[in-house]
């Protein structure tokens, strides 16, 4: 996936990523998404610095959360895993 991260601030520029989006259900109505970026590996840093032809990038950590269904019909997601 790509996706574009702004900040409200005319000084620090758009950033562009490429990660990769993992879904599992671990049981009925239990879901876990973990999101990795790839941009270091698609296009990995000469030594220079910037990259090849001058390549300015941006990494993410990596991030995921647990998104279980509810009885209600709706959904509940969190950011730390269940115990």
């Amino acid at each position: 996936m790509r996706a574009e991260l702004q900040v409200l601030s005319p000084l620090v520029p758009i950033r562009e990523v490429t990660f990769l989006r993992f879904c599992k259900q671990h049981a009925d109505g239990l879901w876990a998404i973990v999101d990795v970026s790839v941009d270091g590996v698609l296009r990995p840093d000469s030594g220079t610095g910037a990259g090849p032809a001058g390549y300015m990038g941006c990494r993410l950590l990596p991030s995921g959360c647990i998104v279980e269904d509810m009885q209600n019909g709706y959904a509940k997601v969190r950011n730390q895993p269940v115990r």
